[in-house]
């Protein structure tokens, strides 16, 4: 996104039109999106060992694929959520009253 979801009433961002929740969601957005790749590309690096090196086959990893799927879109998820509990997102910032 850009500074367009920074909420409005803060003078120091140029084009701000958002809130509070826009700029959270696109903290949370960008946690799971720096998260999830990483993760990705450590389980194709092992799917690529195994097949290269250890001659695994497709077939040994059918069973697999939805629990490395699931998992890492866990670890994705949880590491953008708890965030959101502490309120760790828009930690600097104070509604003006």
């Amino acid at each position: 996104m850009s500074t367009f979801v920074a909420p409005s009433d803060l003078d120091y961002i140029w084009g701000n039109i958002g809130n509070q929740q826009t700029c959270t969601l696109q903290g949370f957005l960008l946690c799971l999106g720096y998260m999830a790749p990483p993760v990705f590309n450590a389980v194709l690096s092992i799917f690529y060992l195994l097949t290269v090196r250890y001659n695994k086959r497709d077939q040994d990893f059918r069973f697999y694929e939805p629990w490395v799927h699931g998992s890492v879109w866990a670890v994705a998820l949880v590491t953008a959520i708890v965030p959101l509990f502490y309120q760790w997102y828009n930690q600097d910032y104070e509604v003006k009253e």
